[in-house]
């Protein structure tokens, strides 16, 4: 019985960081482009007109057009969210290292070291250059790369699985695309991440045995998405 309680502890560090950073949220304010977006913004007729500002001026625009979303009601729905985002995010990074979030009772000391890891991989960004403050803390830097990034993880995890030797449900099989397609809109390193990724995975799985057009499907996505 003991055994089985210990085994949920892997899920206590993303808990704990989801605590974390809502506490922490509540002292963020807007700086840099959050000032602009909140005078010019805070409306329906506004995501538009910025996305089409953005449009042909940098490839961010939908990741843009996303914060003004979140602006609708000032930063409450952002620091709600963000949170849930990171450890989200976290969570997935243990999925792709150890392929399961489920507990596992003979290795619940290895995955609460790495749950640890994962839930707190914010705090392995150095302070200094403005890594963190720019991803973490700045509501339209966190649109620009964190958002992303979770909607990037979840896009690539049919290639992941795959690649690992993993099955992937039936449901992941339909939303993961939705993701994928997504987060290449959101921002411009993304789609070119997105690229390269996809065609070392199909290098890779080329190797194995024959790509199934559900890859090569995913791949000319990835093409259109970064042209």
């Amino acid at each position: 019985m003991q055994r089985k309680w210990k085994r949920y502890l892997i899920y206590v560090p993303f808990v704990a960081g989801i605590i974390l950073f809502l506490l922490l949220y509540r002292y963020s304010f807007p700086q840099g482009d959050d000032f602009t977006f909140a005078s010019r913004g805070r409306t329906l007729a506004s995501i538009g007109n910025f996305y089409k500002y953005y449009y042909t001026y940098a490839g961010s625009r939908i990741a843009n057009s996303f914060a003004q979303i979140l602006l609708l009601n000032g930063l409450f729905l952002w620091k709600i969210l963000t949170p849930f985002v990171i450890e989200g995010t976290g969570l997935l990074l243990f999925y792709a290292s150890c392929g399961h979030i489920a507990p596992q009772e003979d290795r619940w000391k290895r995955d609460f070291s790495l749950a640890c890891i994962c839930a707190f991989f914010p705090g392995l960004f150095p302070l200094a250059h403005g890594l963190f403050g720019d991803t973490f803390v700045w509501m339209d830097g966190s649109c620009n790369y964190l958002y992303p990034m979770l909607f990037l993880l979840i896009g690539v995890l049919p290639f992941w699985n795959a690649l690992r030797g993993r099955p992937l449900s039936r449901p992941l099989q339909w939303i993961c695309p939705i993701f994928f397609v997504v987060a290449g809109l959101m921002h411009e390193q993304i789609a070119v991440a997105l690229f390269v990724f996809c065609m070392a995975s199909l290098f890779l799985l080329k190797k194995q045995k024959p790509i199934s057009p559900y890859f090569l499907v995913l791949f000319i996505l990835s093409a259109a998405i970064l042209i």
